[in-house]
């Protein structure tokens, strides 16, 4: 149960103490570090565990869940210490969502529960940060008991429980956690389908918010929820995340401002990217409108004066995909009169210095930009002259798009969102 003190500190006050829990219980579960190379992390488990039980990890094929979960020791090292940066990052992200819960639920004794919690590290870590009593459910039956022993070291308080997602109902027997929480466990509930390739990401992510059919799976697991908050930390792609959405979003689940984390990990095998994703009923601010940009935030900004090769359109796209634009400027469509392709042209701001220029043509032609704002009106001047003189001599059309860009329209699809140049366009 709460101290009755915690309600007289203000959330910054909390966070402090929450963060300071957070790494001593990291501290306290004495992993081995996951950014070491492959070869150095296996000797420290050598040193600790003795080779017969990293002999016997190292020719593992498909079994890897009863290995893990064989032991507590198996478990520490091989499920959590192997990944153990990546689950540093996925906690500290979670763990400010998960107080703000807490303190919203209004609950005299509220509890979290972590859905396909596998060995229950991280509810033994978010337990002690946030002093919370924290229920695992896992399908695995070798899983039970191993969350409690996490706990003994984080000082958390931990209930593993053995159950799948689809009876999550039946699993928390009418209680309602203050918010729900997994690691890689939404692909589970309902697999992943890839749609198919297209000019714009927005264009396929629409056609899944509109089309995607939720299983009956989804709706047992969402109506279980009981409204409360879920935070989750996924590998995915743009149209996975809008299958997402689009399952949660039937049942009023909406992402919040920064409700979206790009969660960059290292494992003795190479580097790990995934996204923390916030759902949640709650009336809270509303999210950056382009869930692009947001879902690909932060990386290190290019130099200035940067241009992608022209033979990497691919490379163009995951940059243009990875930047955090803090505005969108200006947007246009080329419709060509021949039919042969259509092309976008964005430019948005990176900051108080640097601007963005981005191009796409449904051709495969790709280029990225970088360069000082102060050549802002010479870079869009300049733009606007080349695709004036392509409409004048009757090679093109061209639409202006309205700013800021639709959050999942894409190009020339929805005509409410275009206009032709001689109409002009408003930003507001």
């Amino acid at each position: 149960m709460q101290d009755s003190s915690d309600h007289g500190k203000d959330l910054s006050e909390l966070a402090r103490e929450d963060s300071t829990r957070l790494h001593i219980a990291l501290d306290a579960m004495d992993l081995i570090d996951s950014g070491l190379s492959e070869a150095a992390w296996e000797k420290k488990v050598r040193e600790r565990l003795g080779d017969s039980i990293v002999d016997k990890w190292s020719v593992l094929t498909g079994q890897e869940y009863d290995f893990t979960y064989d032991s507590f020791e198996a478990a520490r090292h091989f499920s959590v210490s192997w990944r153990s940066r990546p689950l540093a990052a996925e906690c500290e992200w979670m763990m400010p969502r998960l107080r703000d819960a807490i303190e919203r639920c209004g609950h005299d004794e509220p509890f979290l529960l972590e859905i396909g919690a596998g060995p229950g590290a991280a509810a033994a870590i978010l337990s002690a940060a946030l002093d919370v009593r924290v229920v695992t459910v896992d399908s695995h039956p070798k899983s039970l008991g191993l969350p409690e022993q996490f706990a003994e070291l984080t000082g958390g308080r931990v209930e593993s429980r053995i159950g799948d997602l689809a009876d999550l109902a039946a699993v928390l027997d009418s209680a309602r956690p203050a918010a729900v929480f997994g690691l890689g466990i939404y692909r589970h509930i309902q697999p992943h389908v890839h749609s198919a390739k297209s000019f714009s990401d927005w264009w396929p992510m629409r056609k899944i918010l509109d089309q995607y059919t939720v299983g009956p799976d989804v709706e047992a697991f969402i109506d279980a929820l009981g409204v409360a908050d879920l935070i989750v930390s996924e590998v995915m792609c743009a149209d996975y995340l809008a299958e997402m959405c689009a399952g949660l979003s039937q049942s009023g689940y909406r992402i919040p401002r920064g409700g979206i984390r790009r969660i960059e990990g290292a494992t003795p095998s190479g580097p790990t990217v995934a996204f923390g994703v916030h759902f949640s009923t709650a009336d809270l601010p509303e999210r950056d409108p382009n869930l692009l940009i947001e879902m690909c935030s932060p990386l290190p900004r290019p130099h200035l004066d940067f241009s992608t090769p022209e033979d990497d359109p691919y490379g163009a796209e995951a940059l243009r995909l990875s930047l955090e634009p803090t505005e969108l400027i200006d947007a246009a469509e080329v419709d060509y009169t021949d039919g042969s392709a259509r092309l976008r042209h964005e430019v948005f701001g990176l900051g108080k210095h640097l601007v963005g220029q981005y191009i796409s043509s449904t051709g495969g032609y790709r280029n990225l930009k970088v360069f000082a704002r102060n050549d802002l009106d010479a870079v869009l001047g300049g733009l606007r002259d080349d695709e004036e003189e392509l409409e004048r001599v009757g090679a093109a059309m061209l639409y202006r798009c309205k700013i800021p860009a639709p959050q999942w329209d894409g190009p020339l699809d929805t005509a409410e969102n275009l206009v032709r140049f001689e109409e002009g366009c408003g930003t507001d």
